[in-house]
């Protein structure tokens, strides 16, 4: 990687107008709030994902011109790297500087374990959750470096990766956390952030929750649901930042799920 000065970002301090943003998993119950936030912000923003009919049903409202979708598996990112993501990347002709990696999967069995799970349990989440998230870091801050582009990179976590790492999903998320925290030295010496942001159990399909359910919950000792909207503010305001000074960092939307235990 190139070897720049450390300074600041020649972002505008509270705008972010005229920067492109990519976002995989941006049909997903939180990427899809960052998406809006981002357009909304005034960014241009590149949706990766694997369904354009379910772009076209989520964002039909936003204008047009300030988004686009991409054709673009994750887990293909594990084996072409660079030039996979960044293809896809260069929609509106320029690299991103804004990066939000919030594509994963989360296994269906409540009860999987170290003692029962088995090899494809892991290859399946693993790979997707850690392995394809961090090709697509790497890929990105390779490209900016070589442009002599800032920019930052935000890593969509969970709060179980500060938990016990007794299910695949827990090990990939702790995995995520410390890849951020040991390559942000170096990517700091191009201007680059990077950070993992780790919500509690969240008011998503993933949880099969629907608009207007309760969200109090037992599983937050904060006692309701992390909303998306709550997600994507931090990821803006990370993406935000100017300075580099807790750059490496997981922080927690969790209501203490992850940092304590209550019990």
């Amino acid at each position: 990687m190139r070897k720049a000065a450390i300074g600041h970002l020649s972002f505008p301090s509270d705008s972010h107008c005229g920067h492109i943003a990519f976002v995989s998993g941006g049909t997903g119950g939180i990427g899809s709030v960052i998406v809006r936030d981002l357009v909304d912000l005034g960014c241009l923003v590149v949706v990766a994902g694997r369904s354009r009919e379910k772009f076209e049903t989520l964002f039909a409202d936003l204008p047009q011109d300030r988004l686009t979708w991409v054709d673009f598996d994750a887990a293909r990112a594990i084996d072409d790297g660079i030039r996979y993501t960044c293809e896809a990347a260069r929609c509106f002709g320029r690299m991103p500087t804004l990066w939000v990696l919030s594509a994963g999967v989360h296994s269906e069995n409540r009860k999987l374990s170290f003692m029962n799970a088995t090899r494809d349990d892991y290859e399946s989440v693993v790979s997707l959750d850690f392995d394809s998230t961090c090709e697509m870091a790497l890929s990105a801050a390779n490209a900016m470096a070589e442009e002599g582009l800032p920019g930052r990179i935000v890593i969509v976590s969970s709060s179980t990766g500060g938990e016990s790492s007794w299910s695949p999903y827990r090990v990939a998320k702790r995995a995520c956390n410390a890849f951020a925290r040991q390559v942000s030295d170096e990517l700091k010496r191009d201007n680059i952030g990077i950070w993992c942001v780790c919500p509690g159990p969240t008011a998503t399909k993933m949880l099969h929750y629907k608009d207007g359910s309760p969200i109090n919950t037992h599983d937050i000792q904060a006692g309701r649901l992390v909303m998306p909207e709550e997600v994507s503010s931090l990821v803006n305001e990370l993406l935000l930042r100017k300075e580099l000074f807790c750059t490496g960092e997981s922080l927690f939307l969790s209501g203490g799920r992850g940092t304590f235990d209550c019990h």
